[in-house]
């Protein structure tokens, strides 16, 4: 048995489903009465407006090459011009794919992890009592052998990047 109801306005509105075997369903109305207006339009609706398997699919191989998120729902619409699909979800999905590539690791976790995995060289020191980094130091194996070829030379980098890619 599946009940359902809206979320949100606390609308009257409820539909019991009971399943009838195979594919059939018997669909009872509750309570037929709305405390709201009835949209004109299903644009923003969690259901119709949910992502399909095809569509994350989109979301996450145009994410990985950097493409926005407004080029990201253009393409959608592009390839679905009935998609009601909006930037909210996509955003939700890109969130969910990333907390899924850490599979329960931290942040910093993640981050070492991908150092390695990159054979980048790195250090990090942390405060013994609180566990907490003090600094961490990273660099592109090329870069290394950059500043060893030049050890006479002084290098000074700007290394201020964009800091929230997960």
């Amino acid at each position: 048995m599946r009940d359902t109801a809206t979320k949100k306005c606390e609308c009257l509105f409820k539909l019991k489903g009971v399943p009838l075997g195979g594919d059939k369903w018997k669909l009872e109305v509750i309570c037929g009465e709305h405390n709201h207006i009835i949209p004109n339009t299903l644009i923003g609706h969690s259901f119709a407006g949910r992502i399909k398997g095809y569509e994350k699919k989109i979301v996450k191989d145009l994410s990985l090459c950097g493409v926005k998120l407004k080029q990201i729902l253009a393409t959608l619409k592009q390839q679905d011009p009935t998609n009601l699909v909006t930037m909210k979800t996509i955003y939700n999905v890109k969130a969910y794919l990333r907390l899924r590539d850490l599979k329960g690791r931290s942040i910093v976790q993640q981050l070492m992890k991908m150092l390695a995995e990159k054979h980048y060289v790195h250090y990090c020191r942390s405060d013994p009592n609180t566990d907490e980094f003090t600094y961490i130091f990273w660099a592109h194996p090329d870069s290394i052998l950059l500043v060893r070829c030049f050890s006479s030379v002084v290098v000074v980098v700007d290394c201020t990047y964009k800091t929230n890619r997960y």
